[in-house]
């Protein structure tokens, strides 16, 4: 039972890792393009934190919900919990590693 949870726990671990990262990718690449064409005085700088929160905010709601689905898909009743922490470790995560970067 424990072994069966760890694998789940780690699988849902990477799912929203790999969600986070290509959401925000995916999301911060189409802002930038947006907020650089559309405002073009406004310094890169602005546009990468608006997009970053903007991004975070989005994936982090993305990334739970389609979490949430998986687990309910595979009748997982504990990872409820999991997904909600795990999107929010790899928000905080991400969004460091794009600022000191």
């Amino acid at each position: 039972m424990l072994s069966t949870y760890n694998a789940s726990t780690s699988a849902i671990t990477l799912f929203t890792y790999v969600c986070m990262y290509v959401c925000m990718y995916v999301c911060m690449y189409a802002c930038m393009h947006v907020c650089m064409h559309v405002s073009m005085y406004v310094c890169m700088y602005v546009c990468m934190y608006v997009c970053m929160y903007v991004c975070m905010y989005a994936c982090m709601h993305v990334c739970m919900y389609a979490c949430m689905y998986v687990c309910m898909y595979v009748r997982m009743h504990v990872c409820t919990y999991v997904c909600i922490c795990n999107v929010f470790y790899n928000a905080v995560g991400q969004s460091f590693f794009r600022v000191n970067s």
